[in-house]
């Protein structure tokens, strides 16, 4: 793209006031394919960098607004520049039970390390899709094919409550356009992951994080909602139910959906060749309905004690999709004088199955934040696609008469199975038994604490070397923001009852690492020669998991 021209912008929504945060998407007429975007600064302008030679228009949206989109304008040259002045805005308005409900803007709050998008008790939740309050949130940009670009840049990261999804762009849109906004509390925009997220490689994480039950007793709520685009109906329909007891927590979603939508376009293109020119004019119809079974989520977390919780949550979404696209297509070296006609009738569908299961363990170790967690995840995929082409020609110089039928079978699936091990220690909750021991060791000479507050290690593979209950964990070590994969060894000493009548389980965690390999160079010379404090430091864990009983 040329550097020397920018297409500039003002956003203003429907009362005068800097729309901030907003999106503004560079989409190539007349495909729309994404080029490339901006957000909005707190005064609520816009800079885009002036593209390549073409025909564009700007699509602009903004959570709890009306999407709007501008005239199609010609960049002539690099240094082409165009201020599009203000643009203004709507409010979105929902209809809900007769009564007109202007829809409340969710909060945005910008932290150190995150922007957060609060969906919760916004009226544009109602009836809306998790993959249409994501398409609008600050920096958001998703392309035709359902790719997710960050402030410009692929490879997003997409979790759901801090966890991994696995899923691939198509599966991701299926699952997130199955799932109702009602169950959203927020939305986490993070460019910077820091290395507590499973994305490495990633260019930010998208985490959509999801209401908790946190009222007693038994609660939970039904919505609907309904669409008409002038030519088709959807539906979505769904609700929850939650029961929470003291120490047990467990909810039930339901979701239903019928999606539709559709889109005429006309094409005229002219392909100028060295011998001669190609017209092509082309009139194309597409549908799609997009029909979801019910989506479960069900889950329950047991309060052990004040420190320790333990948890499993299933999930299970199926929805197929049906699509036809129609095309009418002339051919011909002259304008209005097509030599050649072709019938093009495409019909897809598709069926898509996802079943999650996860297991989960947080034990809280101490009050100033030192934290294990512990994730099983298994996953299955399934993808049933297959699509028919039927194409018809006619040769209009003769009236001759052809045909090619093309039939695709698109099968695929896998199965993911995970585990986790995080652990998040707070230096300052260090103790040697020395006093002056332990403010040196939280000093600047060893792990500076006042800058470095936590040291962190996360698991990134667990092998079984045996049936004795012998493993290998693997996983990355942070200190000082330092990070090397280190080897654990692990051994299960398995499940007892004391003479007390409780029920443990042991580990025994074991391992060797060189201190210099993270930054802990300090050391001094004894008057006998030797090395105060030696390069090898030996990790050694005893952890007991005991069942908690009620009195």
């Amino acid at each position: 793209y040329g550097q020397t021209g920018l297409l500039t912008g003002k956003l203003l929504d429907d009362k005068g006031a800097a729309l901030t945060y907003a999106n503004v998407s560079l989409l190539r007429s007349p495909d729309t394919t994404f080029v490339s975007g901006a957000v909005t600064n707190n005064e609520g302008f816009f800079s885009i960098p002036t593209p390549a030679v073409g025909k564009y228009i700007l699509r602009i949206s903004a959570i709890g607004f009306i999407e709007n989109k501008t005239a199609v304008f010609e960049v002539s040259r690099e240094s082409f520049n165009k201020d599009f002045g203000n643009i203004t805005l709507k409010q979105d308005e929902k209809t809900l039970k007769e009564v007109s409900v202007t829809a409340l803007r969710p909060t945005i709050t910008q932290l150190a390390d995150r922007m957060v998008v609060s969906v919760e008790g916004t009226a544009m939740a109602a009836g809306s899709t998790a993959y249409a309050v994501l398409a609008k949130s600050p920096g958001v940009f998703i392309d035709q094919e359902g790719n997710i670009q960050l402030n410009g840049r692929g490879g997003v990261t997409v979790m759901l409550n801090g966890k991994l999804t696995y899923l691939s762009a198509r599966d991701l849109r299926s699952l997130l356009e199955g799932m109702s906004a009602e169950n959203i509390k927020n939305i986490e925009i993070i460019t910077n992951p820091s290395s507590k997220y499973d994305a490495e490689g990633s260019s930010g994480i998208l985490n959509i994080n999801l209401k908790k039950n946190v009222r007693q007793g038994m609660n939970g709520s039904v919505y609907t909602g309904y669409t008409y685009n002038g030519k088709q109906s959807g539906y979505t329909a769904g609700g929850n139910i939650n029961y929470n007891n003291g120490r047990w927590n467990s909810f039930l979603n339901l979701d239903f959906s019928h999606r539709v939508g559709g889109r005429e376009a006309t094409f005229t293109r002219v392909f100028y060749g060295t011998n001669k020119t190609t017209y092509f004019d082309q009139n194309a119809t597409g549908n799609f309905m997009a029909e979801g079974p019910p989506t479960i989520r069900i889950g329950t977390d047991y309060t052990i004690n004040d420190k320790q919780s333990i948890g499993v949550m299933g999930y299970f979404n199926t929805n197929t999709a049906k699509q036809d696209f129609l095309t009418e297509t002339l051919i011909g070296n002259s304008p209005k004088l097509p030599y050649q006609f072709i019938d093009a009738d495409n019909y897809s569908e598709n069926t898509y199955k996802n079943f999650t299961t996860n297991l989960h363990y947080q034990n809280k170790i101490d009050t100033l934040g030192t934290l294990l967690s512990t994730d099983l995840d298994y996953v299955k995929i399934t993808n049933r696609g297959a699509s028919d082409y039927y194409n018809y020609f006619t040769d209009l110089s003769n009236n001759q008469h052809s045909q090619d039928f093309l039939y695709t079978s698109m099968p695929n699936g896998y199965d993911i199975y995970s585990a986790k091990v995080d652990f998040a220690l707070v230096v300052d909750s260090l103790t040697t038994g020395s006093a002056d021991r332990d403010a040196h060791l939280k000093g600047p000479d060893f792990f500076d604490s006042a800058n470095y507050p936590k040291i962190s290690f996360k698991g990134t593979k667990y092998e079984s070397v045996d049936d004795d209950g012998s493993y290998e964990l693997y996983g990355d070590l942070t200190v000082k923001n330092t990070t090397r994969n280190i080897k654990l060894d692990v051994e299960f000493g398995g499940v007892v009852k004391d003479p007390w009548g409780n029920t443990k389980a042991g580990f025994t965690i074991n391992g060797k690492i060189n201190r210099k390999d993270f930054g802990l160079v300090w050391n001094v010379v004894t008057e006998a020669g030797g090395i105060l404090v030696g390069e090898e430091v030996k990790i050694a864990c005893e952890v007991q998991l005991i069942e908690h009983r009620d009195a």
